[in-house]
């Protein structure tokens, strides 16, 4: 029921690639069903990442993965150890737990998973996710998932626990922290209905700088922002200490949610609004 001492470096499982040999995974539908099983990875091991969406090749692809246990254990570099999202592909978590144990590695953006391509969708159903220990990383953006661009995100009767970004120097530049949980930028959509949102805190470089949204940073364009029925339970930042949003869409809306325990520094202890909610 479990497998473990896995040693490979680099990603784990490719769904299309770059490479002009490589296979053409367009328009597909891929089930990888784990039928109950747990994949994980050893505390020796460096591994980028589980698996990632890359290149045209994967364009129109369905992707899903259903049914087990993915455990993380050890380092992790690049964008995100689960998955990286660089493919107009659709990804789907259905009955999964994903938990990453105390990572040393420091992912610059998205602790869990990065989406960069602006036709990327990810849905997660029925499922957990956990970051137990640690930072996500030297993570500036998204200690679960950092997004840009006008991807999808979809969340359903699912939990999100821990998280913690740290803002840091990348390239040169210090960031701030943002997005303890999740990271939404531009004209993404996010919608969450009947999910736990728990933990999640930004912590910033050094005092000058601010942190935002101890679980959701969602910020700038006319993208979607939906909640129903979920439920926000601790989290910590200096502004918005579980959601800090400064978008531009009338298409915002917050029905039926509870927030409690949560600890801002400086403005507000659950919600700090600079743009439009309903």
């Amino acid at each position: 029921n479990e497998t473990t001492g896995m040693k490979s470096s680099g990603t784990l499982l490719y769904i299309g690639y770059y490479h002009k040999t490589a296979a053409n995974c367009r328009n597909q539908t891929l089930v990888f069903d784990l039928n109950g099983h747990t994949l994980k990875t050893t505390s020796d091991v460096s591994l980028s990442r589980l698996f990632g969406v890359y290149g045209t090749k994967a364009d129109g692809s369905n992707f899903t993965l259903t049914n087990g246990i993915l455990e993380m254990n050890g380092t992790y570099s690049a964008y995100s150890p689960v998955a990286f999202f660089h493919g107009a592909a659709k990804v789907t978590l259905d009955g999964v737990k994903v938990t990453l144990n105390d990572p040393s590695a420091r992912a610059t953006h998205g602790g869990m998973f990065y989406i960069a391509n602006a036709k990327s969708t990810l849905d997660v159903i029925n499922s957990d996710l956990i970051v137990d220990g640690g930072d996500t990383g030297s993570v500036v953006k998204g200690g679960i998932a950092n997004t840009g661009a006008a991807c999808t995100i979809t969340l359903k009767n699912s939990n999100f626990t821990g998280g913690r970004v740290t803002g840091g120097v990348v390239s040169g530049t210090t960031h701030h922290a943002m997005g303890g949980q999740f990271y939404i930028l531009g004209t993404a959509k996010f919608t969450a209905e009947n999910c736990t949102f728990t933990g999640g805190e930004c912590v910033p470089a050094e005092t000058s700088y601010t942190d935002y949204g101890g679980q959701i940073y969602k910020v700038s364009g006319s993208g979607i922002f939906k909640l129903t029925n979920c439920t926000f339970t601790g989290g910590s930042a200096e502004r918005g200490a579980q959601i800090y949003y400064a978008g531009t869409s009338t298409s915002n809306v917050f029905e039926n949610c509870t927030f409690t325990g949560g600890k801002a520094t400086s403005w507000a202890g659950s919600l700090y609004n600079g743009g439009r909610l309903t």
